[in-house]
């Protein structure tokens, strides 16, 4: 998270893929990794890795939600909201 702070998102995307890859053990933790990278994704104008990302993120917990903040990001929060839309509309 430290290198994502500093702005370092390429360090920080391999530490978090290295740490879903190691499968940490708390669904919090892997939830929050995925958005992180989605993060990453987005403001690296990858709008298709982001959009999986935030994918998996709501597939691991249902609920999954951006704080207020987040979600109204101009760069992710629109994608947020579409994939969110999406999955709503598989759920029903």
């Amino acid at each position: 998270m430290k290198e994502y702070e500093n702005g370092h998102y390429q360090t920080a995307a391999k530490s978090l893929q290295n740490a879903l890859n190691d499968e940490l053990a708390f669904k919090k933790d892997r939830v929050t990794a995925h958005k992180y990278l989605a993060f990453i994704y987005c403001v690296s104008d990858k709008k298709k890795q982001c959009r999986e990302q935030f994918k998996e993120a709501m597939e691991i917990d249902s609920d999954f939600e951006l704080s207020p903040s987040e979600a109204g990001h101009p760069i992710w929060g629109p994608v947020f909201r579409e994939v969110q839309a999406e999955q709503s509309r598989h759920k029903r």
